[in-house]
């Protein structure tokens, strides 16, 4: 009985805390894709966890094994038998991790065959908010797996299929096999405490049997002997040694410093505003370039971002795939390191210099994601040697390293420094810190070899420009600081669809070059039928430089090329006109298109209402509008259904002012965060087609509790194996299985019966 009573009260324990304690890297991956696979994706997700993780990585696995194991052996109190128990109820969740596995697969041929899906891509609804790359690579197993397959890219990897497939599986293995060891260790020291302590409780076991009507034993007496036991369990860590490393950055005896601006507008009216630095004297924790580190180092570059990705043209994505769903892998602040002619596996080695040394300079923690060796286009004829490219990613967000960036730029030097200072001051810079802050900012620092560039830019190419000239030449570190931002309405928002950079950066003229600049440099691009229009498709630029452009061919070829072109001398002073262009193209109109939903916690199966609103902000009518939101549900076509509404709305016009919204009613299913696409809007503007959309909508349906956990689990895994004995019984798969569990049972419990008669008798 205790043998029973121990192996039900393990797998309940296990079962239960091992959701309870489920990584949260896990439960966000079943928040995204449980919606889609059903309950049977956390089974497989628990289950996976508690059978393949690392238990010397994750200490909360260790622990529930070890308790369970222990308390197991406490009740048993046989040596064999707490052993063989305890690991009957881990090997209990083999063929639950089998059943899951089974179901998930069924789950998508179904979605497969339902929809005539052939890119699978579809069937991925869009990624919540909290789940990155990052998020990805800490999860257990998963992680493990990643982290292998990226090796694989760094050294090449095994040849066959067969081979990876061992490379991958073994590590699971010993992590298999290591919670055995944990299991065994505990049980039997839960078996030797419970032989020590058994004869304090016998006195009570005593007094119940003789209670239930059994006779005394002859001869019982109470053990009091008592011991105390201090079990200790000590957990190895093995901290890698850090490199220290305090380097002397490489000098030059002529310094160089370029300033740089550029001003972009799209067809859609989005405006982009890039500023770039470029400063021999500028260190970032200094790199010694003829250090181990060094050597082969083409270029460092410490990047930031918030939302900038999200704006990111899908071109090129697979049908039914957003951007949003790759923007939101990528961490918020990453570092690249990229070498010449050196392996992928000893570029990451030598990369680990500079992670600590920008980690240091802008106190945040790097962790290696990958390195890789990407191929080299050969268009030119000429050989290069490969690189190696190294990632680096961290969690830390814009606002937490946006002051330490902004440091990095040369604001001391004056110029469009100071411009960029003004603007980072103002909250222009960072979404969300005003209502006229871009909608989206990165910001990058980081330092680039010339000497090793020079290698791949082949210099007399450019000779014909006369841009070779205005490069400087030496072999120290030439850094770099700048960032890019984007407003989405950058016309609209401007009076008289002026496309001015100041006026989005919120700074007035007058502007100065800096009269230290060895290259400054104003660009200001629009689309066609601009005031200065040029050929059909071609975009108009205005140029303000001050570089020494003696050849008079280079300076026709820019009025060729549609380029206004300025020379204006260091120090200085720009005028307004050298940032505005009047843009006379159609362009969108101001319009808003938003999208909510009620309420946005809902239990499972229950009712959500969404409204699409689109209005018109503008001062001029929108034409031949359609709203559509049919590809909300995307993802969840077996989950969700419309049962009431319409997801699309068509108006002949659309006045200033005027607003549409279209309502529909939603049924949701199993637990997880439930991603909305985004509603579009498409209208005729000046006999031009115009589009905006909405953000992504996110309603959560909470996780089961853990009692409803492990019973939908159960339940779901007697489903899947009644439907796979489908298969071998001629669709008796549920009558076999019920029939074998009652013999199982009653055979149970003819064997406990038996036992406790023979206790209650005294044997």
């Amino acid at each position: 009985m205790r043998k029973t009573v121990a192996y039900f009260l393990g797998v309940f324990l296990v079962f239960t805390l091992g959701y309870v304690l489920l990584d949260p890297a896990l439960l966000l991956i079943a928040d995204w894709l449980g919606p889609t696979f059903g309950s049977s994706l956390l089974t497989l997700l628990a289950t996976a966890f508690l059978l393949l993780g690392d238990p010397l990585r994750f200490v909360a696995l260790s622990a529930l094994w070890g308790g369970v194991a222990f308390l197991g052996g406490l009740i048993i109190r046989r040596r064999v038998g707490a052993v063989l128990t305890m690991i009957s109820v881990f090997l209990f969740f083999v063929p639950i991790l089998a059943v899951s596995i089974f179901n998930i697969v069924q789950t998508v041929s179904e979605l497969l065959a339902a929809g005539g899906v052939q890119d699978p891509f579809t069937l991925l609804p869009p990624l919540p908010r909290g789940l990155s790359l990052a998020t990805l690579m800490e999860a257990p197993v998963i992680g493990r797996v990643f982290e292998q397959l990226v090796g694989f890219m760094e050294t090449g990897g095994p040849e066959g299929p067969q081979e990876v497939l061992t490379e991958l599986v073994t590590p699971l293995m010993i992590d298999f096999a290591e919670k055995i060891v944990i299991i065994c260790f505990a049980a039997l020291v839960g078996a030797e405490v419970g032989k020590r302590i058994e004869g304090r409780f016998a006195p009570w076991s005593e007094a119940l049997r003789i209670k239930l009507g059994g006779k005394p034993r002859p001869g019982s007496a109470t053990v009091t002997a008592v011991s105390t036991m201090l079990t200790i369990f000590l957990l190895l860590v093995a901290a890698p040694a850090s490199v220290s490393f305090t380097p002397g950055a490489a000098a030059s005896d002529d310094g160089f410093f370029s300033e740089n601006l550029l001003g972009f507008v799209d067809e859609d009216g989005g405006a982009y505003v890039v500023d770039l630095f470029l400063d021999s004297e500028m260190s970032v924790g200094g790199v010694d370039m003829g250090s181990l580190a060094g050597e082969g180092l083409l270029a460092a570059v410490f990047v930031s971002h918030d939302s900038l990705l999200d704006n990111l043209p899908e071109t090129g994505m697979p049908e039914g795939f957003d951007i949003g769903s790759i923007t939101s892998l990528m961490p918020p602040t990453a570092l690249i390191v990229i070498y010449v002619d050196v392996p992928p596996e000893a570029a990451g080695e030598r990369a680990e210099v500079i992670s600590s040394a920008f980690s240091d300079a802008f106190d945040t923690s790097l962790s290696q994601l990958m390195a890789f060796s990407p191929p080299i286009s050969n268009e030119s004829g000429v050989e290069l040697p490969p690189i190696s490219i190294v990632m680096y990613q961290s969690s830390a967000e814009l606002s937490e390293v946006a002051d330490a960036l902004l440091g990095q730029i040369p604001v001391e030097r004056g110029g469009l420094a100071e411009v960029v200072e003004e603007a980072f001051e103002n909250g222009r810079l960072i979404p969300g810190s005003t209502p006229d802050s871009a909608d989206g900012t990165m910001f990058f620092t980081g330092f680039i070899n010339l000497a090793m560039l020079s290698s791949y830019v082949p210099m007399e190419e450019l000779d014909r420009f006369n841009v070779s000239s205005l490069l400087p030449s030496f072999d120290a570190p030439l850094g770099l600081s700048g960032g890019v931002s984007f407003w989405e309405n950058g016309v609209q928002a401007m009076p008289d669809n002026i496309f001015d950079p100041l006026h989005l950066l919120g700074v007035e003229a007058p502007v100065s070059f800096s009269s230290d600049a060895d290259l400054s440099n104003v660009l200001i691009v629009a689309p066609n039928q601009t005031q200065e229009a040029g050929p059909e498709g071609q975009q108009v630029a205005k140029l303000t430089t001050s570089a020494p452009l003696a050849d008079p061919q280079f300076a026709q070829m820019m009025r060729e090329q549609g380029v206004r072109l300025t020379v204006a001398p260091p120090g200085s002073t720009l005028g307004s006109s050298s940032f505005q262009i009047i843009v006379s193209a159609p362009m969108p109109l101001n319009v808003q298109v938003a999208k909510q939903a009620t309420p946005q916690v809902a239990p499972a199966g229950g009712e959500v209402q969404v409204a699409v609103t689109v209005r018109n902000d503008d001062d001029r009518p929108m034409e031949e509008v359609v709203l559509d939101d049919s590809a909300s549900i995307q993802g969840y076509q077996m989950s969700v259904a419309i049962i009431s509404g319409s997801t699309t709305g068509t108006w002949s016009v659309l006045r200033p002012g005027e607003s549409r919204t279209l309502t529909y009613t939603l049924r949701l299913g199993s637990g997880g965060v439930y991603t909305l696409r985004p509603a579009s809007v498409q209208y005729l503007h000046e006999g031009r087609t115009f589009s905006a959309s909405s953000d992504s909508v996110e309603i959560r349906v909470p996780r089961p509790s853990a009692a409803a956990f492990v019973a939908g689990s159960v339940a779901a895994s007697w489903a899947a194996t009644a439907e796979a004995l489908d298969v071998v019984t001629g669709g008796n798969g549920s009558t076999v299985l019920t029939a074998s569990t009652l013999a199982s049972l009653a055979l149970l419990a003819f064997a406990e019966i038996r036992n406790f008669k023979k206790w209650l008798a005294g044997g």
